[in-house]
């Protein structure tokens, strides 16, 4: 069972092995190493050998940790790797990551299944691009429709 515990200002942390919910007031700077949390809300995040399911900040910066999901304004890593990141401004060097929307990316090295972006910059080796993504999205909401509309058919028949 998770903690769930709000962080004073200054407070420092030593989280046990359990998995901890930690939610820090505006304007405080969380710096974690050797965590592992289920949620983290602070406006500035440091992870150093960490672990975050979900991740909510105005600035996070990554090194050696990984990530499910994080919505963050200004985001920094450096081998990491991530399941979906949403943020203003990336920079990354040497990030995996399922799925990168961002304002800017500025990359060292990206590997990831979608980038998208309107100025991405560095080396990004993405899986499937833009035009590829939405030919997939369309063809599987194609198929959805037609499957329904064939199954609904031979229900009536």
């Amino acid at each position: 069972m998770a903690t769930t515990r709000t962080l004073d200002a200054g407070a420092t942390v030593v989280a046990p092995a359990e998995s901890y919910r930690l939610t820090a007031p505006p304007g405080t700077s969380i710096d974690l190493t050797d965590v592992a949390l289920q949620s983290l809300e602070a406006s500035v995040a440091t992870l150093n050998r960490s672990a975050v399911a979900r991740l909510s900040a105005k600035r996070a910066s990554f090194r050696f940790s990984a990530v499910g999901a994080a919505a963050v304004r200004n985001f920094e890593a450096s081998w990491t790797s991530i399941g979906a990141a949403f943020a203003g401004k990336v920079e990354a060097k040497s990030l995996i990551s399922q799925w990168m929307i961002g304002g800017v990316v500025n990359a060292g090295t990206i590997y990831a299944i979608a980038v998208v972006s309107p100025r991405v910059s560095g080396n990004v080796r993405a899986v499937v691009g833009f035009w590829g993504a939405l030919g997939l999205g369309i063809g599987i909401g194609s198929m959805s429709i037609i499957a329904r509309w064939v199954r609904f058919r031979s229900h009536q028949a």
